[in-house]
C-alpha cells in the first residue's frame, strides 16, 4: 500500500509539473523587450521611435513584462541646472530644452526580483536631453504670506508608484529626468509600492505652501518597502524633500542633495517656506517602522530639520529604528527657523518602543556657532540661538569618526558606543566627543539665496584625523556620483587596489534571510582579492562573516567556517565580468554562493556555508567590504544589491522556479500537512495544501 501510494504521488506530480510547465513557462525563457515614449511617436505599439507611445499615460501596461526597458525621449538639448553655488540657480526651468511630458508616469505592472521593469532616459543621440514631467503649475509656488496669489490647477503627481513592485526610473545622469508644478508630490509611493528605485532625477516646486503645515504637500510622498533614490536633487518644494506618514521600511538614499535655495523677500535668512515646517527628510505616524540608510549625501542648507524621525503627537505616533548614516554632511541655513540635524522625536509615555541602533559615521553636522555660548552665557540663556545639533532618544547606537559643529546641545541619549569624535561651539550633553575647533576652509555662506551654498567643510585642524564627512561641499558629491548611462560598463562600481586598505559601504542593515548580488572583473591575476558582508565596518579579516575571494591560484572561492573552499574548481580570467548571488540566513548563520561568469552559465561556489569562525554571534549584516592583501592587485565591485529573501523563494536559492513548487507539492503530500517549511505555508494559514501551491504559482507567474 506504501508502495503505491508513492508511486501515485510521483505520476501525479511529474503529471501536474509538466502541465505547469506547458502552461506557465518559466519567466526566464521569455526575450526581454525594448519599448518608446515621445510625444513624436505615432503612439502606435511602443515598439519603435516612430511607433512611439506619445504620452506617458498612453503606456501599454498590458503588454510590458517583468524584465522589459521603456526608454523616454529627452528631445535633443540638457536642461540641467547642476548648482553653480556661488550664485542663486533658483531660475525656471529653459522652455526650449528636453521634452516636456504632461501625464503622471504610473507603472501599472509589477517587475520581478529577477526581472525588474526599467524606465529611462533615452541614450540616444537627440533623444538624450532632460525628461520634463510637468504638472502644469507654470507660477512657482508662493512664499509664505504671499498675498494676491491663485494657484493654478496642476496635476497631482509626477509619478505615481502606489501598488507596483520592482520598477527602477533612471534618469541616467543629473537631473536628466525632472519633475515640477504638481500639486501633491513629484514622486508618490504609499504602503503597497515595493522595491522601487529612482535615480538621476531632480524634483522641485511641487506642493503647495500654506501658514497650517497639514496643508502642505512635499517633492517625495515616501512610503513603502525598499525604496532606493540615488543620485536626486530635491529642492525648493511646497514644505518637505521627503515626507511619510507611516510604513516605511528599508529606505535608502545615496548620492543626493536636499536643499532650500529660494529666498523668502521679506526675510532674507529665511526659506521661501519657512511657515511650512520643511524638513530634509520627515517619517511620522505608523508606529515601529526599520530600516533608513543615507549614505554620500548633502542634507541642507534652508531646513527646519534636516532629519526628525519619529512622532509622540496621539494623532501622529511613530518610531523609527536601525538607522544609518555615512559620510553625510547636514548644514543649516542661519535663520530662526533653522532648528536641528536630526531630531528622535520620543516619549516613553507614548511611543510603544524607542529609537534604538542608530549608527553615525563619518558624519558632519554643521549649526550656527551659539554666539551667546561663546559669550559664557549658561545654556539656558541661549534658546534664541539655533536650537540643537542632533538630539537621539533610545539606546543602542553607535556613533564614530564624526564631527558636531554649532548648535545648542549635541544629545545622544542610552550610552552609545563611541570613538574619535569632535565637536565645537555646542554643549555635549553625553560627552561623546572632544572639544576640537575643525578649522573648516570655509563656513561663510549664506544659507539661503545667493551663495547658499558656498561653503567647503573641509577639517585643515591636524588634531583631527578620519573625521567628519568626506562630502564637505557640493563639487564634492557631484565628482564622487558622477552617473552614466545605465549601459555602461562601470554605473555603480568601486575600484579595489593593493595598499589602498579596506574599503567599505553601508547597506540597509538585515536580521533574516536575504540575497545580495554584485559583479567582479579581475584586472590582475594570481592577486589575493576579497568581497564580504560584514556587521558594521571591516577592518581585518576577522569582520568578515560571508566572504568571497579571487585567490592566488587563480580561482575563485568562498570562506566556510575556518578555511576558503570551493564545490568545484572555478578558475577567473583578467577583464571577464562575474556575478555573483549570494543567498543569506542571518539566523542560521550560513550563506550559499553562486556566480556567473561573464557569457557564461551560473555555478555553484557552495551552499550553507558557515559564516567566518568569529562572527558566529552576529544578529545583523549592514555593510559590505573589500580589501587586497598585499603589494599586488586589483578588480571593479560594480552593481552592489541587497533585497530581503523573496517570500515565494520555497527553497531558499536565490531564484524563483518550479523547485520551489515541489517543495510545497512534496509537504502537501508526504508530511500530512503538519510539518513544514513555514515559507511552504504561503497563506500563512497553518497548513501545506493545494491553496499554497496555487497562490505560489500565482505570485511567481503575475497571473
Amino acid at each position: 500500500m506504501q508502495a503505491r501510494r508513492i508511486y501515485l504521488f510521483c505520476l501525479f506530480t511529474l503529471g501536474l509539473l509538466f502541465s505547469l510547465v506547458c502552461i506557465y513557462p518559466p519567466k526566464a525563457i521569455a526575450q526581454s523587450r525594448t519599448f518608446y515614449v515621445s510625444r513624436n511617436g505615432a503612439n502606435a505599439d511602443g515598439l519603435s521611435w516612430t511607433s512611439a507611445w506619445n504620452e506617458l499615460d498612453q503606456i501599454d501596461w498590458n503588454t510590458v513584462q517583468p524584465g522589459d526597458t521603456i526608454l523616454i525621449d529627452g528631445g535633443s538639448t540638457d536642461c540641467n541646472r547642476q548648482v553653480v553655488v556661488s550664485n542663486t540657480s533658483n531660475t525656471p526651468v529653459p522652455v526650449n530644452c528636453g521634452m516636456v511630458y504632461e501625464t503622471t508616469l504610473k507603472p501599472a505592472k509589477n517587475g520581478t526580483s529577477l526581472n525588474p521593469i526599467s524606465m529611462q532616459l533615452a541614450s540616444d543621440p537627440g533623444r538624450n536631453g532632460t525628461v520634463r514631467i510637468f504638472g502644469g503649475r507654470s507660477l512657482p509656488l508662493p512664499y509664505c504670506g504671499q498675498s494676491g496669489y491663485t494657484l493654478p490647477a496642476a496635476r497631482l503627481r509626477g509619478i505615481d508608484g502606489t501598488g507596483v513592485s520592482y520598477v527602477t526610473i533612471d534618469g541616467t545622469k543629473w537631473s536628466g529626468i525632472m519633475m515640477y508644478g504638481h500639486y501633491e508630490a513629484g514622486v508618490y509611493l504609499n504602503s503597497t509600492s515595493r522595491n522601487i528605485t529612482v535615480k538621476n532625477v531632480e524634483i522641485f516646486d511641487n506642493g503647495r505652501v500654506h501658514s497650517d503645515p497639514t496643508q502642505n504637500q512635499k517633492g517625495v510622498a515616501l512610503s513603502g518597502q525598499q525604496i532606493t533614490f540615488e543620485n536626486a536633487l530635491i529642492h525648493d518644494n511646497g514644505a518637505d524633500a521627503f515626507a511619510s506618514g507611516g510604513g516605511v521600511a528599508n529606505f535608502t538614499l545615496k548620492n543626493s542633495w536636499l536643499y532650500n535655495e529660494r529666498q523668502h523677500p521679506t526675510q532674507p535668512l529665511e526659506p521661501f517656506n519657512e511657515c511650512t515646517h520643511s524638513d530634509g527628510i520627515q517619517i511620522f505616524s505608523g508606529g515601529v517602522q526599520k530600516g533608513i540608510l543615507v549614505e554620500d549625501t548633502i542634507i541642507g542648507p534652508g531646513f527646519m530639520q534636516g532629519m526628525i524621525l519619529g512622532d509622540h503627537l496621539s494623532c501622529c505616533v511613530a518610531t523609527i529604528q536601525d538607522v544609518t548614516i555615512r559620510n553625510t554632511l547636514f548644514v543649516s541655513h542661519h535663520g530662526d527657523s533653522a532648528n536641528a540635524g536630526l531630531i528622535t522625536k520620543y516619549e516613553s509615555s507614548i511611543n510603544s518602543a524607542p529609537p534604538t541602533n542608530y549608527t553615525f559615521d563619518r558624519v558632519t553636522v554643521v549649526r550656527d556657532i551659539n554666539t551667546c555660548l561663546e559669550a559664557g552665557q549658561p545654556a539656558d540663556n541661549c534658546q534664541n540661538a539655533t536650537w540643537r545639533n542632533i538630539i537621539i532618544h533610545g539606546s543602542g547606537h553607535t556613533i564614530t569618526n564624526s564631527v558636531f559643529y554649532g548648535g545648542t546641545y549635541l544629545t545622544v541619549l542610552g550610552g552609545p558606543a563611541t570613538s574619535n569624535n569632535y565637536n565645537y561651539g555646542v554643549v555635549d550633553e553625553n560627552n561623546i566627543a572632544a572639544q576640537v575647533n575643525p578649522n573648516f576652509v570655509d563656513n561663510n555662506f549664506s544659507g539661503i539665496g545667493s551663495g547658499f551654498a558656498d561653503f567647503d567643510f573641509t577639517i585643515q585642524n591636524p588634531s583631527i584625523q578620519s573625521a567628519g564627512s568626506r562630502i564637505t561641499k557640493p563639487q564634492d558629491l557631484f565628482d564622487s556620483a558622477s552617473p552614466q548611462p545605465s549601459a555602461t560598463p562601470v554605473v555603480g562600481c568601486s575600484t579595489i587596489a593593493a595598499n589602498q586598505g579596506w574599503i567599505n559601504n553601508a547597506l540597509t542593515a538585515y536580521s533574516s534571510d536575504f540575497t545580495s548580488e554584485f559583479d567582479v572583473v579581475p584586472l590582475t591575476s594570481s592577486m589575493d582579492g576579497v568581497v564580504s558582508l560584514s556587521n558594521g565596518l571591516a577592518d581585518s579579516y576577522d569582520d568578515m562573516a560571508a566572504t568571497v575571494r579571487f585567490n592566488t591560484n587563480g580561482q575563485i572561492d568562498a570562506r566556510n567556517g575556518s578555511v576558503y573552499t570551493a564545490q568545484s574548481i572555478i578558475p577567473y580570467a583578467t577583464g571577464t565580468r562575474y556575478h555573483f548571488r549570494l543567498v543569506v540566513d542571518v539566523v542560521a548563520h550560513t550563506y550559499s554562493i553562486y556566480v556567473t561568469p561573464e557569457n557564461g552559465t551560473e555555478r555553484v561556489v557552495g551552499t550553507n556555508y558557515t559564516f567566518r569562525t568569529e562572527q558566529l554571534n552576529i544578529v545583523q549584516l549592514n555593510n559590505w567590504a573589500a580589501f587586497i592583501t598585499g603589494d599586488f592587485g586589483s578588480f571593479h565591485v560594480c552593481n552592489f544589491t541587497a533585497a530581503p529573501l523573496d517570500s515565494s523563494d520555497i527553497n531558499k536559492d536565490g531564484k524563483l522556479d518550479f523547485q520551489d513548487g515541489v517543495a510545497i507539492i512534496i509537504s502537501w503530500f508526504t508530511f500530512g500537512s503538519t510539518t513544514y517549511d513555514q515559507r511552504e505555508d504561503v497563506d500563512q494559514n497553518g497548513i501545506v495544501n493545494a491553496l499554497d501551491f496555487g497562490r505560489f504559482i500565482q505570485e511567481i507567474t503575475g497571473l
